[in-house]
């Protein structure tokens, strides 16, 4: 599965007040009740049963993250968190799991919580949001970044679920919804507006929809715009975004947004990839707004078909659509069977797209690489990656580079330099001493992919930095958790 492995590096939160550490044997609730707003609450290793109400603004986090350090509720049918209104807190590094109530199982969000770097898992909720609930009459909203929802249950919004209220945002960067099902609409994420008057905004970015299910429609997202309200408009785009292997009952096996009223609402998928979704109809993406695009995105393989009610632009789509700049062709990625969706240097995606719509792409590479952005999430780069599966967990290191540019060489240390040394090929990241790997000319693909062997001691890290003929790629640091 591709995507960033990123660290979340809560130890070195920025506290904003007091620091209140959980002693051995005491409850993360007596602690919450004794912070004032501002004020950090450190939460240790260990499997906390207990159903947390957070009132103020106060940061909690989990230093040593979520494998170890596990929230589940104090009684049976009880939600794990509940964030009251007017709070803003944040948490951090926790694993949210086994909860259950009629609306957010796992966390109910009535103020505006920062969600990060926390697993959501195995949640169920008798009606919305299974792993979490934004309660946007309530003053609810939401960020939620570095996350992953997995196995939450619902009868709406199987991983999020949201009413949307006035001005309601939320935003989800760099999580993962896998596995997650609902009866009615939106396996992994779904987003109704209220009954009044109101302009939202749901945003994903770098994020993954993958293998969710619902019985009714939108198998990987669904949001629905104006429900009984005369002018509401809400704003619904992907950017960065994987939506795959999702399925629905009804329409829009990866995507469906529809509007109920005043129809000027938008659907914007931006260098995404839509790909083995399946539905009864619009497999991939079914739209029903005034403004529906998907541009610079890699739409394939949607089961009946690559979707409807939206205008293909600049991708590369199968299945007879048409549109301006549209293609179809085999986007040739380097590993789709195995989620790895980088393209191949000989992919006909490259440079295919049009603007500079989104100036970053899923691993941080600048866009346009080439004369053009590419369609997708990845812009063909020379470039150091890591691929690990649904959990986080690293798989392989890939090494991109142009054909023809040279030996290709993987350098290792034990460390990152201060300050970066700028060479003829570039900025070396990587401190001395360094172990290199030569791997021969760059082969036709322009990618060379290694596996990490298993068994590999948990927590060992290496720094790694790449050389493609005469260009020095980013650096980055492998953390095996």
């Amino acid at each position: 599965m591709l995507r960033r492995v990123i660290a979340v590096a809560v130890s070195a939160a920025l506290a904003w007040g007091d620091e209140i550490v959980v002693e051995r044997g005491g409850t993360i609730q007596a602690a919450l009740d004794r912070a004032a707003s501002g004020d950090t609450v450190s939460v240790p290793a260990g499997t906390y049963v207990e159903s947390l109400t957070i009132s103020k603004h106060v940061e909690l986090i989990a230093p040593d993250g979520p494998l170890v350090t596990i929230l589940m509720p104090g009684a049976p049918k009880q939600r794990v968190v509940h964030i009251m209104p007017a709070t803003f807190p944040t948490v951090t590094g926790f694993t949210i799991t086994q909860g259950a109530a009629e609306r957010g199982g796992g966390v109910l969000v009535e103020g505006q919580l920062q969600l990060f770097g926390c697993v959501v898992s195995a949640n169920v909720a008798a009606d919305r949001g299974g792993g979490v609930y934004v309660d946007g009459p309530a003053g609810g909203g939401l960020l939620a970044s570095g996350s992953r929802f997995t196995n939450n249950r619902a009868v709406h919004g199987g991983g999020l679920g949201a009413e949307m209220a006035e001005g309601a945002v939320v935003e989800v960067v760099d999580c993962t919804f896998d596995g997650n099902a609902v009866t009615g609409n939106g396996g992994a994420i779904e987003l109704v507006q209220g009954d009044k008057n109101a302009f939202n905004v749901l945003t994903l970015r770098d994020t993954r929809l993958i293998g969710n299910t619902a019985g009714g429609d939108g198998g990987g997202l669904h949001a629905a715009v104006g429900a009984g309200a005369p002018f509401t408009f809400a704003d619904v785009s992907l950017v960065n975004s994987t939506v795959m292997r999702n399925v629905a009952g009804g329409t829009g096996g990866g995507v469906r947004v529809t509007t109920s009223s005043f129809p000027a609402s938008s659907l914007t998928v931006t260098h995404s990839v839509l790909v083995g979704n399946t539905a009864a109809s619009g497999g991939g993406v079914s739209a029903d707004v005034q403004f529906g695009i998907v541009n610079n995105s890699i739409v394939r393989d949607n089961v009946p078909d690559p979707g409807v009610g939206v205008q293909f632009r600049e991708s590369n789509v199968d299945g007879g659509a048409t549109g301006v700049g549209v293609i179809d062709a085999d986007p040739l990625f380097v590993d789709l069977h195995g989620g790895d969706l980088h393209l191949l240097a000989t992919s006909p995606c490259r440079d295919g797209g049009v603007g500079l719509v989104f100036p970053l792409d899923i691993d941080g590479d600048e866009r346009p690489f080439g004369a053009e952005v590419d369609m997708g999430l990845d812009e063909f780069a020379p470039r150091l990656y890591v691929t690990a599966d649904l959990a986080g967990i690293p798989t392989s290191v890939g090494l991109v580079a142009v054909p023809g540019a040279g030996e290709m060489v993987l350098a290792t240390s034990a460390a990152f330099l201060e300050q970066p040394i700028q060479l003829g090929p570039g900025l070396l990241f990587l401190a001395p001493p360094l172990t290199l790997f030569a791997f021969g000319s760059v082969p036709s693909e322009g990618i060379l992919t290694f596996a990490i062997p298993r068994g590999v001691s948990p927590g060992f890290t290496v720094a790694l930095q790449g050389l493609a003929g005469d260009t020095l790629t980013n650096g980055l640091v492998l953390t095996l958790p």
